[in-house]
């Protein structure tokens, strides 16, 4: 069984390319995500938030993203995890 998901980034290079996310390839993200964050010194959640969708921009699937709540959402979930 494959389950088929979207993640909330836009990482450019992925589309020029035929990437269809899967469980695996989520997993291949976020790892690349900590270890790019690890190299610039950085939070892996600064990392994931520069790289999240926001409005306008167009999904792999080339789904126009108007309206885009991914960010407010997970600065949302950051204030209730650290307070």
């Amino acid at each position: 069984m494959c389950i088929e998901i979207q993640s909330s980034y836009l990482i450019p290079i992925l589309q020029s390319t035929v990437f269809t996310v899967f469980v695996e390839a989520t997993f291949l993200l976020e790892t690349a995500i900590e270890h790019v964050s690890t190299l610039l010194g950085l939070h892996p959640e600064v990392v994931r938030e520069v790289n999240m969708y926001s409005d306008g921009d167009y999904t792999l699937a080339s789904q126009h993203l108007i309206s885009c709540n991914a960010r407010s959402i997970f600065k949302s979930l950051q204030v209730r995890i650290c307070c």
